[in-house]
């Protein structure tokens, strides 16, 4: 009797246990939803490229360098912190913002490797 008792009792936790570790790969798959100031992050590059002495070439060069790194940035970030990247004018309410953290990143010249 006492074997049909402790039976009872570990069948419900050994299911929940089962249950719980088969649902954990769904878990960790949804992303977390964060915003980006894309629109804010241009227009103040804008107004930093004007102020150099670029042109031409260079200046291509330049634009080009800092859109790779936004994207490789971006790409990076989205596959190793499991995140779902929108602009924030696209967010009402509620949004995690990683603008700060990616001009940060952008900074320190992550970014520069080829894209994924």
């Amino acid at each position: 009797m006492n074997k049909n008792i402790l039976m009872f009792l570990l069948f419900p936790i050994v299911a929940v246990l089962a249950s719980y570790y088969a649902y954990q790969p769904a878990i960790k798959s949804t992303p977390k939803i964060v915003t980006l100031d894309t629109k804010g992050m241009l227009q103040d590059f804008i107004v930093d490229a004007a102020k150099t002495d670029l042109q031409g070439d260079e200046l291509d060069a330049y634009v080009k360098r800092y859109t790779e790194s936004l994207e490789n940035i971006t790409k990076e970030l989205a596959e190793q912190e499991n995140l779902l990247i929108l602009p924030n004018n696209a967010v009402i309410a509620g949004n995690i913002d990683i603008t700060s953290q990616v001009e940060q990143l952008i900074k320190q010249g992550y970014g520069k490797g080829e894209s994924k």
